[in-house]
Protein backbone atom coordinates (compact mmCIF):
# COMPACT_ATOMS: atom_id res chain seq x y z
CA UNK A 1 0.00 0.00 0.00
CA UNK A 2 1.64 3.30 -1.07
CA UNK A 3 -0.66 5.69 0.80
CA UNK A 4 -1.75 6.04 4.03
CA UNK A 5 -5.30 5.34 3.63
CA UNK A 6 -7.47 2.20 5.55
CA UNK A 7 -9.89 -0.65 3.53
CA UNK A 8 -12.45 1.85 4.55
CA UNK A 9 -11.19 4.31 2.06
CA UNK A 10 -11.09 1.76 -1.31
CA UNK A 11 -13.47 3.84 -3.46
CA UNK A 12 -14.01 7.26 -1.99
CA UNK A 13 -11.47 9.80 -3.55
CA UNK A 14 -8.33 10.41 -2.04
CA UNK A 15 -9.48 14.30 -0.84
CA UNK A 16 -12.65 12.92 0.86
CA UNK A 17 -10.74 10.60 2.97
CA UNK A 18 -7.96 12.70 3.77
CA UNK A 19 -10.33 15.35 4.92
CA UNK A 20 -12.72 12.15 7.18
CA UNK A 21 -9.25 11.24 8.61
CA UNK A 22 -8.76 14.69 9.77
CA UNK A 23 -12.04 14.88 11.38
CA UNK A 24 -11.52 11.68 13.25
CA UNK A 25 -8.11 13.51 14.95
CA UNK A 26 -9.93 16.90 15.37
CA UNK A 27 -13.52 17.00 15.13
CA UNK A 28 -13.53 20.77 15.20
CA UNK A 29 -11.39 21.33 11.79
CA UNK A 30 -12.55 23.73 9.17
CA UNK A 31 -10.70 21.60 6.16
CA UNK A 32 -12.80 21.86 3.15
CA UNK A 33 -11.41 18.90 0.40
CA UNK A 34 -11.52 19.97 -3.68
CA UNK A 35 -10.16 17.11 -5.26
CA UNK A 36 -10.54 18.11 -9.05
CA UNK A 37 -10.43 21.80 -10.48
CA UNK A 38 -11.00 22.04 -14.08
CA UNK A 39 -10.78 25.32 -16.63
CA UNK A 40 -13.74 26.82 -17.15
CA UNK A 41 -16.14 25.72 -14.19
CA UNK A 42 -17.12 27.64 -11.34
CA UNK A 43 -16.16 26.89 -7.47
CA UNK A 44 -17.64 28.13 -4.53
CA UNK A 45 -15.82 31.19 -3.47
CA UNK A 46 -16.49 30.61 0.28
CA UNK A 47 -14.02 27.77 -0.20
CA UNK A 48 -10.76 30.42 -1.11
CA UNK A 49 -11.88 32.62 2.05
CA UNK A 50 -9.66 30.15 3.96
CA UNK A 51 -6.30 31.24 5.71
CA UNK A 52 -4.39 29.04 4.08
CA UNK A 53 -4.54 26.77 1.17
CA UNK A 54 -2.38 23.60 0.62
CA UNK A 55 -1.91 22.81 -3.29
CA UNK A 56 -1.51 18.65 -3.55
CA UNK A 57 -2.59 18.33 -6.66
CA UNK A 58 -0.19 15.18 -9.16
CA UNK A 59 -0.25 18.06 -11.96
CA UNK A 60 0.36 21.46 -12.94
CA UNK A 61 -2.89 22.30 -14.42
CA UNK A 62 -4.85 22.20 -11.09
CA UNK A 63 -2.31 23.30 -9.35
CA UNK A 64 -2.48 26.62 -11.78
CA UNK A 65 -6.20 26.83 -11.46
CA UNK A 66 -6.31 26.90 -7.58
CA UNK A 67 -3.63 29.13 -7.17
CA UNK A 68 -5.49 31.56 -9.91
CA UNK A 69 -8.37 31.21 -7.73
CA UNK A 70 -6.71 31.58 -4.09
CA UNK A 71 -4.99 35.09 -5.37
CA UNK A 72 -8.28 36.23 -6.63
CA UNK A 73 -10.37 35.46 -3.18
CA UNK A 74 -10.43 37.61 -0.50
CA UNK A 75 -7.56 36.43 1.94
CA UNK A 76 -5.25 36.39 -0.23
CA UNK A 77 -3.69 39.23 0.66
CA UNK A 78 -3.17 37.86 4.09
CA UNK A 79 -3.22 34.70 3.77
CA UNK A 80 -0.76 31.95 2.47
CA UNK A 81 -0.54 29.34 -0.63
CA UNK A 82 1.48 26.37 0.40
CA UNK A 83 2.43 24.31 -2.61
CA UNK A 84 3.97 20.55 -2.28
CA UNK A 85 5.47 18.79 -5.10
CA UNK A 86 7.29 15.37 -5.33
CA UNK A 87 8.28 12.65 -7.03
CA UNK A 88 9.86 9.00 -5.52
CA UNK A 89 13.09 11.05 -3.91
CA UNK A 90 12.77 14.25 -4.20
CA UNK A 91 10.22 17.40 -2.86
CA UNK A 92 9.69 20.54 -2.88
CA UNK A 93 7.15 23.00 -1.21
CA UNK A 94 6.79 26.49 -1.54
CA UNK A 95 5.07 29.29 0.51
CA UNK A 96 3.70 31.94 -1.80
CA UNK A 97 2.77 34.96 0.53
CA UNK A 98 1.41 38.08 -0.79
CA UNK A 99 4.70 39.79 -1.52
CA UNK A 100 5.99 36.62 -3.66
CA UNK A 101 3.09 35.61 -5.76
CA UNK A 102 4.77 37.09 -9.17
CA UNK A 103 8.32 34.71 -8.28
CA UNK A 104 5.69 31.49 -7.42
CA UNK A 105 4.07 31.98 -10.89
CA UNK A 106 7.49 31.94 -12.19
CA UNK A 107 7.66 28.07 -10.90
CA UNK A 108 4.52 26.89 -12.73
CA UNK A 109 4.94 24.84 -16.24
CA UNK A 110 2.81 23.06 -18.65
CA UNK A 111 1.95 19.35 -17.34
CA UNK A 112 3.51 18.57 -20.91
CA UNK A 113 6.81 19.00 -19.62
CA UNK A 114 6.98 16.05 -17.26
CA UNK A 115 8.48 13.36 -17.18
CA UNK A 116 6.52 10.29 -18.03
CA UNK A 117 7.31 7.66 -15.41
CA UNK A 118 5.64 4.84 -13.68
CA UNK A 119 3.80 5.43 -10.38
CA UNK A 120 5.98 4.11 -7.77
CA UNK A 121 8.85 7.22 -9.75
CA UNK A 122 6.33 9.73 -9.16
CA UNK A 123 5.58 9.25 -4.95
CA UNK A 124 6.35 7.39 -2.23
CA UNK A 125 4.68 7.57 0.85
CA UNK A 126 8.11 8.28 2.41
CA UNK A 127 8.46 11.50 0.37
CA UNK A 128 4.57 12.36 0.71
CA UNK A 129 5.02 12.46 4.27
CA UNK A 130 8.44 14.08 4.76
CA UNK A 131 6.26 16.73 2.26
CA UNK A 132 3.20 17.00 4.62
CA UNK A 133 5.92 17.43 7.72
CA UNK A 134 7.41 20.37 5.65
CA UNK A 135 4.00 21.82 4.69
CA UNK A 136 2.62 21.97 8.22
CA UNK A 137 5.59 23.22 9.50
CA UNK A 138 5.70 26.18 7.22
CA UNK A 139 2.13 26.58 8.06
CA UNK A 140 2.97 26.61 12.09
CA UNK A 141 5.38 29.32 11.37
CA UNK A 142 2.56 30.92 9.09
CA UNK A 143 0.29 31.35 12.15
CA UNK A 144 2.73 31.84 14.85
CA UNK A 145 3.95 34.89 13.04
CA UNK A 146 -0.01 36.22 12.07
CA UNK A 147 -0.82 35.51 15.64
CA UNK A 148 2.31 36.78 17.58
CA UNK A 149 2.08 40.01 15.02
CA UNK A 150 5.48 39.80 14.18
CA UNK A 151 7.76 37.96 12.40
CA UNK A 152 9.70 35.46 14.44
CA UNK A 153 9.60 32.43 12.47
CA UNK A 154 11.39 32.14 9.13
CA UNK A 155 8.60 31.34 6.25
CA UNK A 156 10.78 29.66 3.44
CA UNK A 157 9.60 30.67 0.04
CA UNK A 158 10.67 27.17 -1.65
CA UNK A 159 12.26 24.24 0.47
CA UNK A 160 13.23 21.38 -1.20
CA UNK A 161 14.80 17.91 -0.47
CA UNK A 162 16.86 15.43 -2.06
CA UNK A 163 16.37 12.11 -0.68
CA UNK A 164 19.26 9.81 -1.09
CA UNK A 165 21.58 12.69 -1.46
CA UNK A 166 20.15 13.81 1.94
CA UNK A 167 20.58 17.25 0.69
CA UNK A 168 18.07 19.98 2.21
CA UNK A 169 17.97 23.39 1.10
CA UNK A 170 15.91 26.58 1.97
CA UNK A 171 15.55 29.52 0.04
CA UNK A 172 13.77 32.71 1.38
Amino acid sequence: MGQHFTLNDVGKRKDIALKEQARVINTQTGMSALGRLRSGETYNDQFFRAIAVFSCFDNMEARKLLFDLWINAPKAESGIFIDGRQNAENLEVYAVLPENIDRYRETLFDDSEVEDLPCNFRATTHTGFITSALMISIYTNYLTNRYLREPVRTIPFKTSFNIPLMLYEDII
